[in-house]
């Protein structure tokens, strides 16, 4: 089993070419979050984390009754909709 931090820094390092928007969505400093997912901060704050795991954890998709949902092959994407911005 996965825990929160390992959980945050694979996806991290999935989403590398993203950081600069993560970083804009979460607050989280983007030199930071390189150096999370790089792993050369080894135990990062729970602030970092948390923020991190709720950013991660959110639905992406809407279904067509406009509920969250993560069924991507049904909803309508709004990771890049600027009106549903994480904060």
């Amino acid at each position: 089993m996965e825990n929160i931090k390992e959980f945050v820094v694979t996806n991290l390092k999935e989403q590398s070419g993203n950081m600069r928007l993560i970083a804009e969505e979460t607050g989280v400093p983007y030199p930071t979050l390189l150096k999370i997912g790089s792993g050369a901060i080894k135990n990062p704050g729970i602030d970092h984390i948390q923020v991190l795991l709720l950013y991660f954890r959110k639905p992406t998709c809407l279904d067509a009754k406009g509920n969250p949902t993560n069924d991507k092959r049904t909803g309508v994407d709004r990771r890049h909709d600027r009106r549903n911005k994480f904060k």
